[in-house]
């Protein structure tokens, strides 16, 4: 999990996920005053506003004194005295990369200079500060980087001033951090430093009315109360909350509600006795674990007097979940919930009181995302680091530890197969799920004793093959290779296994690295073959891309005689309309064309772009394939014309459909680069050309064998206006 557990350093994934990350200020209203801020706030906004050295700013402190808090304040005032501000989290390396990702495209980079950047062949943080300086009156927030190292440049450290922190040259660019390292050591001297400090009794009074109002005691049980707590804003919120929920409570013989600040006082020294007798191993060992603890404990106290029964067991297995928004809607299955000890006898009614109670007390916060409506993806909830740091060390937590990660797999694996990754409409709610398919599962294969790891294989292949849908095969190879080599995943030699070897090769094969991926899909093909028949499904999808890797090394005829074989099988398994019996005749049909014969191809390919179209729908990434293929039959038999209009339709569709550069949008820019070319529009064509050129090279690398046929067209373009004296771009 990204969180810090037993002290440990978080492992996030490293892809950078397609995932629409939004850097828009947090949608929080900011209600009541920044109670014992105002030092703080004068000091840095009299700074960012007058682009005073130096402009970068830690914020730093113990987890829960607000410094989180702070910088919204700070950047609500950015905002109203005309700053331009993004807020980007740190709280794991693909929301980091995918939120500077998005900061750029706002500064305005173009899709290419995007792609070229974020594929890890130029530098991603020197194209995004080199858009910065082209501004000013900017701030940039970067938020939760209590692992600064996520911001430092590849092999080297934060303080080099090389990596996504910068002194910055604009003369009113700025950046504030929210960190729990204040070390010089870590930032250097070039930062201004500001300590987020627990509140003095008088401030932490105020913020326990400005929560739970008056009639709780007196200022000065406030101030007792706030002194017990340490100051601690995220405890006195908690309590805060407590309190203005319990003075609602129905009252009962025989109990006394908590419902001031003294009563308050007195309960927590009560839990605090009883706590002694506990194990001791794990407890809260820092004081904003410990306040939260206490704080915490009573929350779920009154929850549980209450109606919301399962209040308790719902936030830990929150915790147990990755430290990313959660789509609870999607995810929390009753009937799976049921199978539980913790959540025996749960309904709908209950869990969904246990889960308002929760929010009421701030032990969780709500957000909504648009546009992942699809499977009730778009309701999430997220907990506070901190409150997950002490859900690890609670007692109840502790005892069905592995229960909880049990039902974690379990709840993904059901949301997962629910989702087509190769489907565009669920995408979206794939970019949700992915952190919660990763590092979660891996804590789970790590620290228990699994015997059947059929159900994380699956996941992490679905996984895989969302990545790959998208056109981020190098992000998926990665992701596979990860768990590929866990000792639990490392020693099984299964079906599932060997699907997940397929999706390697597939990886190998999109990023061109054809002779590995031939290898790797013939020694899958022959086990799959021996184990499950050679008319099997998953024999004949193993058998398909064997083919494609033999036709992209340039044996044509071989594979042509590969896919007529297997095309055959694929009516008689799947069906005539099946996605993946239209998806091989696609592949017949490149194959036939590239040996030179348009006419044949077109004849097997216009009637699976209709059936495509009619099963799938005409936006599909398969039908843009098949529309792109046919193009470019069009174009070997003469239709100039025709093949250019439609290249072009297929170039708005697929860049509607993924937002950003692939390398299947950069293959019809060179095919229309060729159509251009075949009308005399040279000039048109070279700048298509290399426009596909940089893409190709910066997605599949130099030495592609795509990348080298573009390098080609360029050179012979140029060389083609430069005879003819034409101004050259």
């Amino acid at each position: 999990m990204e969180t810090l557990r037993n002290n440990g350093r978080p492992d996030n994934e490293r892809q950078d996920s397609p995932g629409r990350i939004s850097v828009a200020l947090p949608a929080i209203k900011i209600s009541s005053p920044l109670r014992g801020r105002n030092d703080i706030l004068r000091t840095i906004l009299t700074r960012v506003t007058a682009g005073s050295q130096p402009r970068v700013h830690i914020l730093f402190g113990a987890g829960g004194t607000g410094k989180s808090t702070v910088a919204l304040h700070l950047a609500h005032e950015a905002v109203a005295n005309g700053l331009t501000v993004w807020w980007v989290s740190v709280a794991g390396l693909a929301r980091l990369s995918a939120g500077m990702k998005e900061v750029a495209y706002e500064l305005g980079a173009s899709p290419a200079q995007l792609e070229q950047a974020w594929s890890g062949s130029r530098s991603a943080t020197d194209l995004l500060w080199t858009l910065l300086s082209r501004h000013d009156h900017w701030l940039l927030v970067l938020d939760n980087a209590d692992w600064p190292d996520y911001l430092a440049p590849e092999g080297g450290h934060v303080i080099d001033g090389t990596g996504w922190i910068r002194p910055p040259s604009a003369s009113s660019g700025n950046v504030i951090v929210t960190t729990r390292d204040g070390s010089i050591d870590t930032w250097g001297s070039w930062v201004q430093y500001e300590e987020v400090r627990c509140l003095e009794a008088f401030d932490g009074a105020q913020v326990l009315m400005d929560v739970c109002g008056s009639g709780c005691g007196t200022a000065m049980d406030a101030e007792q109360l706030s002194g017990r707590l340490g100051g601690l804003p995220l405890a006195l919120n908690a309590a805060g909350q407590y309190l203005a929920s319990a003075r609602t409570d129905l009252a009962w013989p025989g109990e006394k509600n908590v419902t001031s600040f003294t009563d308050y006082r007195a309960a927590l020294d009560r839990l605090r006795i009883a706590s002694r007798a506990e194990d001791q191993l794990r407890r809260p060992d820092s004081l904003g674990q410990t306040a939260v603890h206490d704080t915490c404990e009573l929350s779920l106290h009154l929850l549980e007097d209450g109606n919301s029964i399962f209040a308790r067991p719902l936030l830990r297995l929150l915790a147990a979940f990755a430290d990313a928004p959660l789509p609870y809607v999607a995810l929390l299955n009753i009937e799976r919930l049921r199978q539980y000890r913790p959540f025996h006898n749960a309904d709908s009614r209950s869990l969904k009181q246990s889960m308002r109670g929760l929010r009421n007390l701030g032990l969780c916060q709500f957000t909504d995302v648009t546009g992942a409506a699809v499977h009730d993806f778009e309701h999430l909830v997220s907990i506070h680091p901190v409150m997950r740091d002490v859900s690890f060390i609670s007692p109840d937590y502790l005892v069905d530890e592995a229960s909880y990660q049990r039902l974690v797999v379990d709840l993904v694996c059901d949301a997962a197969k629910r989702l087509d990754p190769d489907a565009p409409k669920d995408w979206i709610p794939w970019s949700i799920l992915l952190p919660h398919c990763a590092e979660p599962i891996r804590s789970y294969l790590t620290s228990a004793h699994v015997q059947d790891v059929s159900r994380e294989l699956y996941i992490f292949r679905m996984g895989a093959r969302y990545l790959l849908a998208t056109g981020h095969p190098r992000e998926a190879q990665a992701f596979l290779e990860k768990y590929l080599s866990l000792p639990a995943v490392a020693s099984t030699d299964t079906i599932e296994k060997l699907a997940l070897k397929h999706e390697h090769a597939r990886c190998l094969l999109e990023r061109g690295y054809l002779q590995d991926a031939e290898k790797e899909l013939r020694v899958v093909y022959e086990k799959r073959m021996g184990r499950l028949g050679e008319r099997n499904a998953d024999t004949l999808a193993t058998r398909h891309k064997l083919a494609r890797a033999i036709m992209e090394q340039g044996r044509w005829a071989e594979a042509e005689e590969e896919f007529r074989t297997i095309v055959l099988s694929e009516r008689s398994v799947r069906g005539p309309e099946h996605s993946d019996t239209l998806t091989v005749r696609h592949s017949l049909g490149r194959a036939i064309l590239l040996q030179g014969r348009p006419l044949e191809a077109r004849e097997i390919l216009e009637p699976t772009l209709e059936a495509r179209e009619r099963t799938s729908g005409g936006e599909h990434p398969e039908a843009l394939g098949l529309r792109h293929t046919i193009a470019r039959a069009r174009l070997a038999m003469g239709e100039i014309d025709a093949a250019e209009a439609e290249l072009r339709q297929v170039l708005e569709a697929r860049g509607a459909l993924w937002g950003y550069v692939t390398p299947e949008m950069c293959s019809v820019r060179h095919s229309l680069a060729l159509a251009l070319a075949a009308a005399g529009k040279r000039e048109g064509a070279l700048t298509e050309s290399v426009q596909a050129l940089e893409g190709r090279g910066e997605l599949l690398g130099l030495l592609h064998h795509e990348t080298q046929e573009t390098a080609k067209l360029v050179e012979d373009l140029r060389a083609a206006l430069n005879k003819t004296n034409v101004r050259i771009p």
